[in-house]
């Protein structure tokens, strides 16, 4: 039997990582300031605003040296569960812990594009962090369809001026 190498894991169970995680979103959405500004018709407008949570800053919260550790966290998923001496109870494994991190990265992702749709952040820069953290690709082709008179049918791609999001 081999023994465990590297540093040990963070958390002994899924429960402890879960209260942590907890934590965190309560902690962000009790954390407002007020802001005060001058809108674009000239008038001052005050209102509190809480941080938008972000996975590196669960990362951090948790202890962790940043955003990838989390997701060699979630990694771990396809190879089982590799820290047997930690003993989990009832039956929860590495999954457990795969779970609640994609679980917290998909609550973060929903967040930030409500954010986005009711123009509460800047888009472009919710626009790159789903690119970077959440696999999202930018696509600026599209292509057309048009059927003539003659019932025949042109295909026509072309580079499209606005860009959409796609999740693949």
């Amino acid at each position: 039997m081999t023994e465990p190498t590297g540093r040990p894991p963070k958390y002994k169970t899924p429960a402890e990582m879960q209260a942590k995680v907890d934590e965190y979103f309560i902690q962000q959405a009790t954390s407002g300031k007020e802001y005060t500004w001058i809108n674009k018709r000239g008038e001052q407008q005050t209102a509190t605003l809480t941080p938008l949570p972000d996975w590196t800053d669960l990362a951090i919260y948790l202890g962790f040296s940043g955003r990838q550790s989390l997701n060699d966290y979630i990694g771990r998923k396809s190879r089982g569960n590799e820290n047997k001496d930690l003993n989990l109870p009832n039956g929860e494994n590495d999954l457990s812990f795969a779970y609640i991190l994609t679980r917290a990265k998909g609550i973060i992702e929903v967040l930030k594009k409500r954010s986005a749709e009711l123009g509460m952040c800047n888009e472009r820069m919710i626009q790159l962090d789903l690119q970077a953290n959440y696999g999202y690709v930018i696509s600026n082709k599209s292509s057309v369809e048009v059927s003539t008179p003659e019932d025949k049918s042109i295909k026509v791609s072309f580079e499209a001026a606005g860009k959409e999001d796609k999740q693949e």
